[in-house]
């Protein structure tokens, strides 16, 4: 279907951020449309973890199960879908910033299933959008921890 690439500048450390997005558990706390996230695998953290998460996308619920495919803290994590409406590979990339924060980025490969697919061209564009939202509300949640 297409890429999503969307970061943001989050004026927190790369570890602190890192910990946090790297630890799906989170996801939850700022990703929305995200009800649960768990640990489903005999790895509890970094490279080979699985998880499910269940979830709602534009109003549709679903369950998902993604595995972390590099990790390489406080720098890179990628992710492959196991199972999902939306099978991606995404990457989670953060770079230190001037004066101490974070820049994190979000680049995912997305291919569509069942209505997703049908709606791929209008579909990329609102994924898009929903995404930069998510990201200034994980910005909002580490931003206000430090206050």
């Amino acid at each position: 279907m297409g890429t999503v690439s969307v970061d943001v500048t989050i004026n927190r450390p790369r570890g602190e951020v890192f910990a946090f997005v790297g630890d799906l558990t989170h996801d939850p706390l700022w990703f929305r449309g995200v009800r649960m996230s768990r640990v489903v695998s005999d790895v509890p953290s970094g490279l080979g973890t699985e998880y499910e998460q269940v979830t709602r996308l534009f109003g549709v619920p679903f369950t998902a199960r993604v595995v972390v495919t590099a990790y390489d803290p406080p720098r890179l994590m990628a992710l492959r879908s196991i199972r999902s409406a939306t099978p991606f590979e995404a990457v989670y990339r953060l770079d230190d910033t001037v004066g101490g924060g974070t820049r994190y980025t979000l680049d995912a490969v997305v291919s569509g299933a069942g209505l997703y697919r049908l709606f791929g061209p209008l579909f990329l564009p609102l994924l898009r959008r929903a995404t930069a939202k998510r990201l200034a509300i994980l910005k909002r949640v580490l931003e206000a921890r430090a206050a």
